[in-house]
């Protein structure tokens, strides 16, 4: 019984291992998409509040927006 129980106390500890890489990995990625998303949400929370503004038309520059789709620095595929 002693050989059966020291072979499954050797593998807990890479099994741990395994699961804490994988873990860890899902947090980078998690960490990356959250960033992307928190930019495009301050972008469009931008934009709603300077239209709910009203801006006179002295102040009308800071009112339009860039249409032009932004480049990040990690692709959608990377993300996922």
């Amino acid at each position: 019984m002693n050989s059966s129980s020291s072979s499954k106390r050797e593998k807990i500890p890479k099994e741990y291992a395994k699961l804490l890489a994988q873990t860890m990995e899902r947090t980078r990625c998690l960490a990356v998409y959250r960033l992307g998303s928190a930019k495009q949400q301050e972008q469009e929370a931008k934009e709603l509040t300077t239209t709910a503004l009203r801006l006179p038309n002295s102040l009308k520059h800071i009112e339009t927006s860039t249409t032009e789709e932004k480049k990040y620095a990690f692709d959608q595929d990377f993300v996922e």
